[in-house]
């Protein structure tokens, strides 16, 4: 439960209230399709424009940007606080315990087309008048502390991008005041939740796709399955039997785990998970059975 918030809303991902996010959101959309080729903007000045040229440039899109001068280009409100974006994942729960009277936001409607959603929820709390977005980024997504407004790294297309901090400068240097921060930068899965459980003393949150009041935990999802093999890591809090993950589950996730080692290929940038809890702790999902051993 968490008790130092203030309000909890839903929006459906296109539902924007101000001029600005309704721009933002198209830019960014077009930015992403592949058959764009030229992208008209407001009136805005070269380092706001330089912002879009470098989404487009470190996505291998070559892009024509022309400016409307017509149309002027507006700013966000700046109204509100904090605003922390709640997806129900270990960052974004530890991130709602510990940032004093944020509200919570949760991005609804979400097409299954986008493999990255922090542009969207940064688009979204500016949107919404929040001085300061928190989305849950941890420092294993967060992986450049270099940052020049000078674009140098060109990322490949699997990169999610908008988790890195070379975007979130990025974005806040465009929409400033209004910006986006992480709460948990600095902390990698394993130290956040152990951090929750040493707050809370248990699994007292649900980070699950099916919770229900009766069913916490279902045992057939990605999140079950991660939280499931990160309790088998954290083996002294003896906690992972409260999740009843399936079999079948199991094994699916680990026959996802052995294509990424075959083609390195991870589009929703969750199954590097598996390589560090291998890395830097020895446990391989490969050869862990559900009984608690491995083989």
């Amino acid at each position: 439960m968490i008790t130092n918030n203030t309000q909890t809303y839903h929006k459906h991902y296109a539902d924007l209230t101000s001029e600005r996010g309704s721009i933002d959101l198209r830019i960014r959309h077009e930015i992403y399709k592949e058959e764009d080729k030229t992208i008209y903007v407001p009136d805005m000045p070269d380092d706001k424009l330089n912002f879009w040229k470098w989404l487009a440039w470190v996505q291998n899109r070559d892009l024509e940007f022309i400016r409307v001068t017509s149309k002027k280009f507006p700013d966000y409100p700046f109204t509100k606080p904090a605003l922390v974006a709640f997806s129900g994942g270990l960052e974004s729960v530890f991130t709602a315990k510990t940032v004093f009277n944020g509200d919570i936001f949760c991005l609804d409607g979400v097409p299954d087309s986008e493999r990255q959603i922090e542009g969207l929820l940064a688009i979204h709390g500016a949107d919404l008048g929040y001085a300061c977005t928190y989305i849950g980024c941890e420092n294993d997504g967060l992986d450049n502390d270099d940052f020049d407004l000078e674009p140098t790294t060109q990322y490949s297309k699997d990169t999610m991008i908008e988790c890195t901090f070379d975007f979130i400068q990025r974005w806040n240097n465009y929409a400033y005041p209004n910006v986006v921060q992480s709460a948990v930068r600095y902390l990698n899965k394993i130290d956040i939740l152990k951090k929750i459980i040493d707050t809370t003393g248990g699994l007292t949150f649900h980070s699950c796709f099916n919770t229900t009041p009766d069913v916490p935990w279902c045992g057939k999802c990605f999140k079950c399955m991660i939280i499931f093999h990160f309790l088998m890591v954290l083996e002294e809090y003896d906690l992972s039997k409260e999740i009843p993950l399936t079999k079948e589950t199991h094994e699916k996730y680990c026959e996802e785990y052995r294509q990424y080692l075959k083609d390195g290929k991870d589009p929703f940038f969750t199954l590097k998970d598996w390589d560090f809890l291998r890395d830097r702790f020895g446990y391989d999902i490969l050869k862990v059975r559900l009984g608690g051993k491995c083989v």
